[in-house]
């Protein structure tokens, strides 16, 4: 017969369980769908180009105002610095240099190892706007240092919250599953078997 602690243990131990592998598909969404802005720069025309995090399958959209004109898929999946030079889109991906059209073809790939210092954080248009990009909470683009010219939806900001949020509750869950369990006390160690 169990004693009254080793049931509140095993309840303990099946909540810790389910929480766990509740977070894990919420964590998988959230990584997923995690769209923060890498890089971001401006054409002639005004038009905002907004490069993604470096994921597998991540794009460039491109927005007239708030509104989404088109997007086309990155030419890297690795971390990149992006700017806009003569309506040419410039990736640098540390290896490389990519020009690109404003629809995403490329026009020419370089070895050169070009000045990036600000590319993708930064920008000064032909008017002599200055821009910037702001990633604490919620990622928005500041113009002349007071305006907010763009900003992260709200739905891609809860689930960058939350995704910041589940990692070290789901680290916390994990521990007091090994604590629940035994396998943090001093000199735990699985059982041997005879000879």
């Amino acid at each position: 017969m169990k004693k009254t602690g080793e049931k509140r243990s095993d309840h303990a131990l099946l909540l810790v369980l389910c929480l766990a592998f509740l977070l894990f598909p919420l964590m998988f969404y959230a990584f997923m769908t995690f769209d923060t802005i890498e890089a971001f720069a401006l054409d002639s025309t005004g038009r905002l180009y907004i490069g993604q995090r470096p994921t597998i399958g991540s794009s460039i959209r491109v927005f007239d105002g708030s509104e989404m004109l088109y997007s086309f898929r990155n030419v890297t999946e690795r971390g990149y610095k992006m700017t806009i030079q003569n309506d040419e889109l410039l990736i640098y991906t540390g290896s490389a240099l990519y020009h690109l059209d404003l629809n995403g073809n490329v026009l020419e790939k370089q070895t050169a190892h070009p000045e990036t210092s600000g590319w993708g954080k930064e920008f000064t248009d032909s008017e002599g706007n200055t821009y910037y990009l702001k990633t604490l909470g919620r990622d928005r683009i500041i113009k002349n240092g007071r305006e907010v010219f763009f900003q992260q939806s709200q739905h891609d900001w809860i689930v960058t919250f939350f995704l910041a949020l589940s990692i070290p509750v789901e680290f916390i869950l994990i521990l007091l599953l090994l604590a629940l369990t035994g396998m943090l006390k001093p000199g735990f160690a699985s059982p041997r078997k005879k000879i």
